[in-house]
């Protein structure tokens, strides 16, 4: 699997704003409905929102990496045969919960279908790599527009994994 197979431009948010928690998770739902016919823009947030309540999402260094799983049996949930990423960035950073308790930067988010727990994980593991490395953060947050902040997280990533 690559990073490619999971994030495409239409899914790259360049500049969300000082958002919450809350809403950005709405945001990232409706971007996320966008590309999977019948879906559910409330069903995608509530399952973000419940993993939220086990634990934040948040990491540290300023990254966040909110995830869910959806059933086939859910609106939208057919459509869903692989992973799927949104890459959010805000300048301003937003309170989220994070390990740290620093500010968050860099979202990204994770949805897939809950038939296919292995998936899932490699896709979060692909989402992981990409962030870590503080000079992709910096770049990604240096990036102009949605298409930069792509190359950039596709430069970092394509070729690692299969």
């Amino acid at each position: 699997m690559k990073l490619s197979q999971l994030l495409v431009e239409s899914r790259v948010m360049a500049m969300v704003g000082q958002v919450d928690k809350g809403r950005l998770l709405q945001r990232i739902a409706e971007v996320f409905a966008r590309d999977l016919p019948g879906a559910s823009v409330s069903q995608i947030k509530e399952r973000l929102l419940e993993r939220e309540g086990v634990s934040s999402t948040g990491i540290g260094q300023g990254i966040a990496i909110p995830h869910a799983r959806l059933s086939l049996q859910e609106p939208g949930g057919k459509w869903l045969t692989t992973p799927m990423a949104v890459l959010a960035r805000s300048k301003e950073g937003m309170a989220f919960e994070a390990l740290d308790g620093q500010p968050v930067h860099l979202v990204m988010a994770l949805i897939s279908a809950n038939e296919n727990r292995e998936d899932h994980l490699r896709a979060l593991s692909i989402c992981s790599q990409v962030l870590r490395h503080e000079e992709v953060r910096q770049r990604l947050l240096q990036a102009r527009d949605a298409a930069t902040m792509l190359a950039v997280a596709l430069g970092n990533h394509e070729g690692n994994d299969e």
